[in-house]
């Protein structure tokens, strides 16, 4: 009687070390996935700021053009390459654009060349997140070019 009730209360002692490793592991498993949420939602959040910040740039430079065929013919170019996904937007670093001016002083029309470096928009709006999380997030949180 007595080896049974020891049996019995050693069975339900592993029981309840199993059940709590078991617990453990899931809340473990549980935080690591939203950790890795958050992470996930805070790079989207910069990568928005930093697609806008790039774009600003592009369309500061294109609005100079001489005429709306160089808006046409370099607003694809833009969006393909701020669609890209992030690492090989920052790899790249750069995006290139040559465009027709037409000069102010003597009226002639010369090719500008502009580079628009991604890197750095990327980390201004890193540093810009970790100063004002919660106004950022407010920012960027569903912004789309426009």
């Amino acid at each position: 009687m007595v080896c049974h009730h020891l049996l019995i209360t050693k069975s339900f002692g592993m029981k309840t070390i199993y059940s709590k490793f078991f617990i453990i592991i899931t809340l473990t498993i549980i935080l690591v996935g939203c950790s890795k949420n958050n992470k996930d939602i805070a790079t989207q959040l910069i990568e928005n700021c930093a697609n806008d910040k790039a774009y600003k740039i592009f369309y500061e430079v294109v609005s100079k053009g001489i005429n709306n065929i160089e808006w046409l013919k370099h607003e694809p170019k833009i969006l393909s390459y701020l669609n890209n996904n992030l690492s090989t937007k920052l790899k790249n670093g750069f995006f290139n654009i040559n465009i027709k001016v037409k000069t102010i002083y003597n009226g002639r029309i010369e090719i500008r060349s502009e580079k628009i470096n991604y890197e750095r928009h990327f980390m201004f709006c890193e540093k810009s997140y970790t100063k004002y999380p919660i106004k950022f997030k407010a920012k960027w949180e569903n912004h789309m070019i426009n």
